[in-house]
C-alpha cells in the first residue's frame, strides 16, 4: 500500500505542474508576484531530497526528511515545493493525518486549483472515510467544471488532468469522450503514443511504483 499511496497522490501533485491552465497561473502569479522562497528554505528542502535519494524506503531518513521540511514551512510559510516534498514523504508513512493537515495548507496556498481537492478526497478515501471522500470528489468535479464554463481557451494539458482526475472520481466513460475528443484535436501530440486512459482500480495497480521527488 506505501507504493499505491505514493504513486496516486504523487501523479495528482506532478498534474498541477503538467496540466495548470493560464487563468489559474495568472491569478496565483499577481497575487504572489514578489514573492521569492526563503534560502534557507530551499537549503533544508535539498537536505531532505538528499538524505532520502536512495533510501525512500529507510523509516528513520524519512522521519528526517519530514523534520527538515517542518523546518523548511516554519522558515517560509510560503514554500509550495516544501508542502509538496513533504506529502510525498508523508504518504510513504501513511500517516493520514498529517497528510489531510498538509494538503489543507497546499490547498491555501493554491486556492485556484482543483486537482488539490481531488488529492484530498484520495487521501480521505485511502484512510477510510468513503462519504467524505466522495464528497471531496464531487467539489473538485465542480471546481474544474466552474473553470471549465468560464474559460474559453483551456490547454490540452489541463483538460487532460480533469480527465485523469475524473478517472480518479469514478467518471471514466466522461474521461475517455475527452480524451478521444482531445486525440481528434491535438492528433500530432506526441504523448498519444503511449497513452491509455485507465479505470482507477488500473491506475492503481500501475502506480505501484516510486516517483522522483522534486528538487529546486
Amino acid at each position: 500500500m506505501n507504493r499505491i499511496l505514493f504513486g496516486i497522490l504523487a501523479l495528482i501533485a506532478v498534474s498541477c505542474g503538467q496540466g495548470q491552465n493560464d487563468a489559474q497561473g495568472k491569478i496565483e502569479k499577481e497575487s504572489k508576484s514578489d514573492y521569492k522562497p526563503d534560502p534557507e528554505s530551499i537549503e533544508l528542502n535539498n537536505q531532505a531530497l538528499e538524505i532520502t535519494i536512495s533510501h525512500s524506503d529507510d523509516s528513520m531518513k524519512i522521519d528526517s526528511a519530514i523534520s527538515l521540511l517542518d523546518k523548511a514551512t516554519v522558515v517560509d510559510s510560503l514554500y509550495f515545493l516544501g508542502y509538496a516534498n513533504k506529502m510525498l514523504f508523508l504518504m510513504i508513512k501513511q500517516d493520514f493525518p498529517r497528510l489531510l493537515e498538509t494538503n489543507k495548507r497546499i490547498r491555501e496556498l493554491r486556492p485556484n486549483q482543483p486537482n488539490w481537492v481531488i488529492q484530498r478526497a484520495l487521501i480521505l478515501e485511502l484512510s477510510g472515510e468513503i462519504d467524505k471522500a466522495n464528497r471531496e470528489y464531487k467539489k473538485g468535479v465542480s471546481g474544474y467544471e466552474q473553470i471549465i464554463a468560464s474559460e474559453a481557451n483551456l490547454s490540452w494539458e489541463f483538460e487532460l488532468e480533469y480527465a485523469q482526475s475524473l478517472v480518479m472520481a469514478n467518471h471514466y466513460d466522461k474521461a475517455q469522450k475527452i480524451i478521444n475528443r482531445l486525440k481528434k484535436e491535438n492528433p500530432d501530440l506526441e504523448i498519444w503514443e503511449a497513452f491509455e486512459l485507465q479505470t482507477k482500480k488500473e491506475l492503481l495497480k500501475r502506480m505501484n511504483e516510486k516517483r522522483p521527488i522534486q528538487g529546486v
